[in-house]
Order: structure tokens, then C-alpha cells, then sequence
């Protein structure tokens, strides 16, 4: 059986976010292993409730898988590896430590897990340090989160905990994805191992948190690949993503339409998000694409010139929502663009 005793880990080193790519939260503490390269140990806060036999479950699946299948979930998540017990208690899981390529060092010194929230702030990208990725790279992460969630349903899994901190990315030297907080997943129509608290903005209005399940999945794989695309944390869908563009395509549009305003059962499967992401990816023609610069960056206050879409706050609107009108230019930057355009102007003459 996959359980380990805490007294047999050896010494134990916490790891800080900036080492870890977990550090504490709100189920519990990371801890490295020396005893054991290239692993950690999540130990749950003692008045954490745990499913023991739920938990073990969990660490022995992947033994029941093909080898190829064994080797993928490896490489893209960090699932449980053992059940970690003091006594006959449950406290915790090994699982895999966190790649190096998705770190980063930032601009401000510190060194960190590359979270899908960075992904969705192009802005923090360039402040930090962290280079923006193209179109292409998008749609490919966005590619790869979909297969994740194919694979597990497929599997009739469930991940359940879909937020801008538990996906992970790397743009380069080629698009990679990685999962973390492996452990709330659950056997489809089962219940978690431990309790999945839920970010607001990253949950399934129509089901509470203890609810979650495939069809919330769906929803929250359609909301997170229009947030990559768009680059805006808060995106909901609604009307004027029609008019987006590139790197939204019109069957990705309607996939996130159908997600919003259909009913929890016809949302369409993360298999179908893979073909549609596929297909912006290498298809000929204005849809495809192979622009690196649709995320813009734009001074705070200063109008796009597109339609703006709703936002939340605390918590995602299903149904979509009326489009605010474009707004002109502010005033404030005529002068700065004139003098702009008069000095390229000046450079062409010389």
C-alpha cells in the first residue's frame, strides 16, 4: 500500500512559496524531503478533515494505469504519490516536487512558481520580469490545460479546484503546463479527500464548493482559457467576445457561449475545447494565429478602443451581460500621442 509513516520521512524543510511552489495555505504546509530528491510532503493542518480511505485511494490509481497514461500524469501534475500517516492517523501526502522551469526570478528578487494568474495579467508580466507570451503560446497552454481535463474524465475523474494559483505554465523553450493541489480530486460522483474551499472567482455558482463536479470543470476550463486569451483575470463571457479576435476564434467563442448560458449538462466536454484550440492553432487563413502581440498593454485609464466586457468581483455571472459602448481616447493622452507622431515623423524626414 501506498502509505509511508511521518517518522520514516526524515527530516523535514519548510519551503516558502518562493521554493516550493506550495508553502502554506490553507489546508496545510510544504515541506521538502532531503531523504528524498525531487519530492516534498504536504502536511494537512490538524483540524483538517480527511477521507483516509478517499485519500488512499487516490495514491493508487495511478498504479492501475497504462504505462504511457502512468508517465503523462507524472509529467503534468503533482498528484499524490503516498499517504502520509502519524500513528493511525492521516496527515498528509508525498508528491512530487515542482519542476524548475516553472520558477521564475523575478524583477523584484524573489523567485517564483509561474501561476496561471500571471498568465492572466500581461501588465504584471512586464513588471515582474516575466515575458509575455505570444498567441501561439497561449492557445497551446490553454491546449494543454484542456487535455489535462480531458484525461481525467476520460478517467472519470474529477479535478474539482481549478484556480489562478493551483495551474501552472511555462511559455518557453516550448509551452508546458503544470497542476498542483492534486488532492481534492475525486472519483466522479465521489466526494474529496479533504475539503476544497474554493476561490470565489473560480468556482461554479450553481453547485456549492462541496458540489463541484464535471460540469464544473467545464465551466471553469472554458472561463480560464477566455481569461489567457483575453489576458483579463475577470472575464466572463458575454456578447462582444464575438468581435475579440485573434487568438479567439468563433468556435472557441461559442464553446464559452454554450459553457455561460446552456444548461449544466450541455456544456461542452474539455475534448471538444482540445479540437477547437487545435484548430486556431494550425489553421490557414484570418483566424489562424501567428500574430505575437493581440495582449496589449495599455496605460491604466486609457480606453482600447473595443468594447469592454462586465467584470467580477467575488464571484462569476453566468448568462453574459450587456457590452459597455467603446469609449473615445482620454483626453489626456492626445498631446503625448501628437508629439509621438510628430517625432516619427521627423525621424522618416531625416
Amino acid at each position: 500500500m501506498p502509505i509511508v509513516q511521518l517518522a520514516d520521512l526524515g527530516q523535514l524543510v519548510p519551503l516558502g512559496n518562493s521554493a516550493s511552489g506550495g508553502g502554506t495555505g490553507g489546508q496545510g504546509e510544504v515541506f521538502a524531503l532531503p531523504d528524498r530528491p525531487g519530492h516534498v510532503v504536504k502536511l494537512y493542518q490538524p483540524q483538517q478533515r480527511i477521507a483516509k480511505q478517499v485519500l488512499l485511494e487516490l495514491t493508487e490509481w495511478p498504479r492501475k494505469l497504462a504505462p504511457a497514461e502512468r508517465s503523462y500524469l507524472d509529467g503534468v501534475c503533482a498528484w499524490p504519490i503516498e499517504r502520509v500517516d502519524d500513528g493511525p492517523k492521516p496527515v498528509g501526502v508525498t508528491m512530487k516536487r515542482l519542476p524548475d522551469r516553472f520558477f521564475r526570478h523575478l524583477s523584484t528578487g524573489v523567485s517564483r512558481p509561474l501561476e496561471l494568474q500571471y498568465l492572466l495579467r500581461p501588465r504584471s508580466c512586464v513588471r515582474l520580469g516575466i515575458e509575455v507570451p505570444s498567441d501561439e503560446q497561449r492557445l497551446t497552454i490553454c491546449t494543454r490545460y484542456a487535455e489535462f481535463l480531458s484525461f481525467l474524465h476520460a478517467h472519470e475523474r474529477i479535478y474539482g479546484d481549478v484556480s489562478a494559483t493551483n495551474w501552472l505554465w511555462a511559455a518557453a523553450p516550448t509551452p508546458e503546463i503544470f497542476v498542483i493541489d492534486c488532492d481534492a480530486t475525486r472519483k466522479r460522483g465521489g466526494v474529496p479527500a479533504v475539503p476544497v474551499g474554493g476561490t470565489p472567482e473560480w468556482m461554479d455558482p450553481t453547485v456549492p464548493s462541496s458540489a463541484q463536479d464535471v460540469h464544473s470543470d467545464r465551466l471553469l476550463l472554458s472561463i480560464a482559457i477566455i481569461r489567457i486569451l483575453t489576458g483579463d483575470p475577470r472575464r466572463v463571457y458575454d456578447p462582444s467576445l464575438q468581435q475579440f479576435g485573434p487568438p479567439l476564434t468563433p468556435e472557441i467563442v461559442d464553446l464559452v457561449r454554450r459553457a455561460a448560458v446552456g444548461s449544466r449538462g450541455d456544456r461542452p466536454p474539455a475534448g471538444d475545447y482540445v479540437q477547437a484550440l487545435t484548430r486556431a492553432l494550425t489553421s490557414p487563413g484570418p483566424a489562424s494565429v501567428r500574430r505575437r502581440d493581440t495582449i496589449q498593454l495599455h496605460p491604466k485609464g486609457a480606453s482600447t478602443g473595443t468594447t469592454q466586457a462586465p467584470r467580477t468581483r467575488g464571484s462569476i455571472t453566468l448568462g453574459g451581460g450587456r457590452p459597455k459602448p467603446a469609449q473615445p481616447l482620454a483626453a489626456g493622452l492626445w498631446l503625448p500621442l501628437m508629439i509621438l507622431l510628430a517625432w516619427l515623423a521627423s525621424r522618416a524626414a531625416a
